[in-house]
């Protein structure tokens, strides 16, 4: 018996849905004033470093109630590093909470970034994630890089850069907008509940299902995040030869303490979920 598009469709989409974690409110910052200021940006930073994603590796974590959690663990290769001073790395390791669970679930966690290879990005890294975001003020700690203009996480240009705040305003690029993660083996997916009773009431076997989801699924699940009836002008973002410069400036004047160096995360270690971990607090030196 064949298997219709529909129904090839409908085992696709009962696994690939996402699942809302309200605790992950915890990573975005309470204060509003907080976002963008490039005094907490410095001072909190262990490695303020330019780069291209090289690798990006999801992998389940255990809670404590035993189910799977998604983390991400992103590779990025460094073009530049502007803090600390001399430090010649290449590549840094971060861990992210959320991502795909490998059965056709996505775990979006609000206020934590998303990554694919090939992203460019000027990051502020405050540790190595191990409290499900590596970044300083998490997602407000990474400023995208297209075209050699820089966007906020979210896609909005960057239009005004100061040695005290860095300003984001209006709709860039869509490309800012898409987001795509690899879609779930077959095997994989038919172990979620929905795929499995959505499997039954069709009347197919595991087999002809599995023969037609390996030829005609997509490789890849495409998110598009961007707003409903974005407007049609689109603003272009600040050259990233100068917000570049102008952060060599703001380090120079603030002068932060060198930092214990930093620990790449490590995507082969096992590991649990521990109970949620209040992000480190923020210095606010006065000067």
């Amino acid at each position: 018996m064949g298997i219709q598009s529909s129904k090839l469709k409908s085992i696709l989409s009962a696994g690939v849905f996402l699942l809302a974690m309200t605790a992950a409110q915890a990573h975005a910052p309470f204060d509003q004033s907080t976002v963008g200021n490039v005094r907490l940006l410095v001072n909190n930073a262990k490695l303020i470093a330019h780069g291209k994603v090289a690798k990006v590796t999801y992998v389940n974590g255990v809670s404590r109630a035993g189910r799977p959690q998604p983390h991400t663990f992103v590779t990025y290769e460094l073009g530049e590093v502007l803090f600390p001073k001399g430090t010649e790395r290449t590549e840094v390791t971060l861990k992210f909470v959320g991502g795909p669970d490998g059965q056709g679930r996505f775990l979006d966690v609000g206020g934590v970034p998303k990554f694919m290879v090939g992203d460019e990005d000027i990051l502020f890294i405050a540790e190595n994630g191990e409290n499900g975001c590596a970044l300083v003020l998490c997602e407000f700690g990474r400023f995208r890089v297209l075209d050699d203009l820089v966007y906020e996480s979210h896609g909005s240009p960057v239009t005004r850069i100061t040695l005290k705040s860095i300003i984001a305003i209006g709709i860039g690029p869509s490309e800012l907008q898409k987001f795509s993660f690899p879609a779930p083996a077959f095997d994989e997916l038919i172990k979620n509940p929905s795929a499995q009773r959505i499997l039954k009431q069709s009347g197919m076997t595991v087999d002809e299902a599995r023969e037609k989801y390996n030829a005609e699924a997509p490789k890849q699940i495409v998110m598009d995040e961007g707003a409903s009836g974005r407007p049609s002008e689109v603003k272009l973002g600040a050259k990233s030869s100068l917000v570049l410069e102008t952060l060599q400036q703001a380090i120079a004047f603030y002068d932060p303490k060198t930092p214990e160096p930093l620990i790449d995360a490590v995507p082969d270690k096992p590991f649990s979920v521990p109970a949620p971990v209040e992000g480190r607090p923020l210095e606010t030196p006065g000067k």
